[in-house]
């Protein structure tokens, strides 16, 4: 599905469309048997959480972990060590990209390392924290870009596609609002 591009939100900043995550709460909370939490291992620190504001606003729980929070309601946390503590129905998984400007002086900021392989296993430790804390049937919105750096292509669709469905994930949809895409992913059991 395409999304609309609503603005409002800056796409050389990485910001993503808010309709990515507007759509994925509403897959989430279409299924009743899910717990009404998700987990934001990435809120970023631009600013306020239009993330959080939407939550409040639906009324649901938002766990939103950022190493440099701007926000108050976004919990200091490192999610490559860190789970949210409890069982969640969703996970919006949107990190910083491989080779963006450095977001934080905390030496476990993934947007610090400046090698492809180890930027990798940084998100595979947080892809594994979300398969532990997710519920079976529950949902990750992984957004990504193609996009070059240094020369190089890199495709964010494609490793998360590795690292989600490495971990009982499988494709479920996906999303498009240019230049991003929205990979849904939905746990299964073993």
């Amino acid at each position: 599905m395409v999304l609309n591009n609503p603005g409002g939100f800056d796409v050389h900043l990485a910001e993503s469309n808010p309709a990515f995550f507007e759509e994925f709460v509403g897959d989430v909370f279409d299924n009743d048997s899910l717990p009404a939490v998700i987990w934001e291992p990435f809120a970023g620190h631009t600013g306020r959480s239009m993330n959080q504001d939407f939550a409040e606003m639906i009324g649901f729980k938002l766990i939103s972990f950022d190493l440099a929070p701007c926000d108050k309601r976004v919990i200091r946390a490192d999610s490559t060590a860190k789970g949210p503590g409890c069982m969640v129905g969703g996970v919006f998984f949107h990190p910083p990209y491989f080779g963006t400007v450095p977001l934080s002086e905390d030496e476990s900021d993934i947007s610090l390392i400046a090698d492809w392989k180890a930027y990798v296993s940084a998100l595979k430790k947080t892809v594994l924290i979300s398969s532990l804390m997710t519920t079976e049937g529950g949902l990750v919105c992984a957004i990504g870009r193609d996009y070059r750096h240094s020369g190089k292509r890199i495709r964010l669709d494609k490793t998360y596609l590795e690292l989600f469905e490495s971990e009982s994930f499988v494709i479920h949809s996906v999303l498009e609002s240019e230049p991003d895409v929205a990979m849904i992913f939905r746990k299964v059991g073993l």
